[in-house]
């Protein structure tokens, strides 16, 4: 929006040029100067950092040589008019069980989900988000290896439940009549600790969670399923 903005204000100021005093004029002009010389320095930076797709192309065929297994490797698009923003690629090695032998991907996700749902619960317990020593929990939504969604309650409660969140990111929940979908849960607690960080005007790392968070909520292609 910089040079939109620059356009629109010299508009007016040009329309209505007898109100202004020419030194006022002149230090906002030089305001722009260095407004406009960190904009060109930001794009250049990004046009110099750009990969054209002969570029992924190699990055993605020597990852898979390597014996990575891709679940992303394309363009990532913007939610609202369709263009692309970046690339997107995710590749992971595949690991080893116990006895040595290899693990498949899905093995390896299994795993990890039962990992990351056994430490959310037990977590969540000791903060009394439920009562009961009997609880139920599953997950229902998946970035793999990420994020975990999943619903929470004590064992035979009916209808009432917590939406909770694990992996690479805080343990955390929200109760759900204030979230109806594991999206609508993931965008809540984003912006939850949005306001955290802010309130404690000091956890950037939080931040870049929420952030991060709230990319995921708006790439539409991950909550098709």
């Amino acid at each position: 929006d910089t040079v939109a903005r620059l356009y629109s204000d010299v508009g007016r100021i040009h329309s209505k040029i007898q109100n202004y005093d020419p030194d006022d004029v002149l230090a906002w002009l030089e305001r722009m100067q260095g407004e406009l010389e960190a904009y060109e320095g930001r794009i250049s930076s990004m046009c110099e950092s750009a990969l054209d797709a002969e570029s992924f192309n190699r990055i993605r065929d020597g990852l898979e040589a390597q014996g990575f297994v891709l679940s992303a490797a394309g363009p990532l698009m913007a939610p609202d008019n369709k263009i692309p923003l970046a690339w997107a690629l995710i590749a992971k090695k595949g690991g080893k069980s116990r006895d040595g032998s290899e693990l498949d991907g899905q093995t390896e996700l299994k795993a990890w989900i039962k990992q990351k749902l056994d430490m959310a619960v037990h977590d969540l317990m000791d903060r009394g988000v439920v009562e009961s020593i009997m609880v139920e929990a599953k997950p229902a939504w998946v970035f793999p290896l990420k994020v975990l969604i999943g619903k929470i309650r004590d064992k035979g409660q009916a209808g009432e439940f917590d939406w909770f969140i694990c992996g690479e990111v805080p343990t955390d929940h929200v109760h759900s009549s204030l979230a109806v979908t594991p999206r609508e849960a993931a965008k809540y607690l984003a912006l939850k600790w949005q306001l955290d960080a802010t309130r404690q005007d000091s956890d950037s790392g939080l931040v870049e969670k929420a952030q991060a968070l709230y990319e995921l909520v708006n790439e539409e292609s991950l909550w098709q399923q």
